[in-house]
């Protein structure tokens, strides 16, 4: 019957395009079952461009998985949506903080001296257009010394990209788990004798660690929101909330304003009063005209 619809829509099959891939796609070696039972087939075999079917190291299923290849016209005009966030984020849990600091701190050096240049020019003349292009381009070398090192110092990837509770009883039994089976692969696939069993073993094994890591990670999570909310820590709570959950931080109010003008003199504002000069001897200026002598 599945002969019968596969001629009645011209379906063909990859394994007869590519007959090198003839070969089995379940086993079971605990019951001595193999079969070629998985198959991929298309309408359009001209647009297959390879099939293959794949022997991974680290398989817990029967099954082996299926890789085709294809190469379809793709009509720009469409607009996928997709419910998943694309964006990544900096990682900073897992950054290498002492390289990033020391190498932002040598790109920020070179950019100091530009600044004190300019500050230089404000004592003599109050050229405001002149010294706007210049803040502008020193603010664009700042992003782009910190962006420079954060791309070589800090990992960036999706939410949920690293799993909390990855440890290093886990990556040792991985690593016996990938090389018993490439030394089992290496015998030619015995099934019986001490490699087959070193190879089943520290597979069972590996895959009852990440059972069992995978559950706690489920009741860590859970056990972070309960205390959380038991101590009305809402701080807390919301951070633990976000690092599970893509949330959408649409910020349209600070500090009770809405008005984006009152909003950006909030921020001159509040960063004015933080900012320390490198040498005291220099006034301070704002649009153009001195405010009084640094402290």
């Amino acid at each position: 019957m599945i002969g019968r619809f596969l001629h009645n829509y011209n379906l063909s099959h990859c394994d007869d395009l590519f007959p090198s891939q003839k070969v089995v796609t379940y086993c079971n070696l605990s019951l001595n079952h193999e079969s070629q039972i998985d198959y991929i087939v298309t309408s359009s075999p001209n647009s297959i461009l390879s099939y293959q079917v794949l022997q991974p190291d680290i398989n817990f299923s029967d099954h082996s998985p299926l890789l085709v290849k294809l190469s379809l016209p793709v009509d720009k005009s469409s607009k996928f949506h997709h419910n998943k966030s694309t964006h990544k984020y900096l990682r900073w849990d897992k950054a290498d903080t002492v390289s990033y600091y020391y190498y932002s701190g040598a790109l920020l050096s070179q950019i100091l001296s530009q600044i004190d240049t300019m500050s230089e020019i404000l004592q003599t003349c109050c050229a405001t257009d002149i010294m706007c292009g210049q803040v502008d381009a020193i603010y664009n070398d700042i992003v782009t010394a910190l962006n420079t090192a954060a791309s070589l110092y800090v990992p960036k990837h999706f939410k949920n990209y690293y799993k909390f509770w990855w440890n290093e009883e886990l990556k040792i039994l991985k690593e016996d788990s990938v090389t018993y089976n490439k030394l089992w692969v290496a015998t030619g696939k015995p099934r019986s004798g001490y490699i087959f069993d070193k190879r089943q073993t520290s597979r069972l094994k590996y895959c009852q660690c990440i059972r069992e890591a995978q559950s706690k990670e489920t009741m860590s999570y859970t056990n972070d929101l309960h205390e959380a909310l038991m101590r009305k820590n809402s701080t807390v709570f919301w951070k633990c909330w976000q690092s599970k959950f893509e949330v959408r931080n649409n910020c349209t109010e600070v500090d009770g304003c809405v008005n984006r003008t009152i909003i950006a003199e909030k921020f001159v504002e509040h960063f004015s009063s933080a900012y320390s000069y490198n040498n005291n001897k220099w006034l301070c200026y704002g649009k153009g005209t001195a405010r009084g002598t640094c402290q």
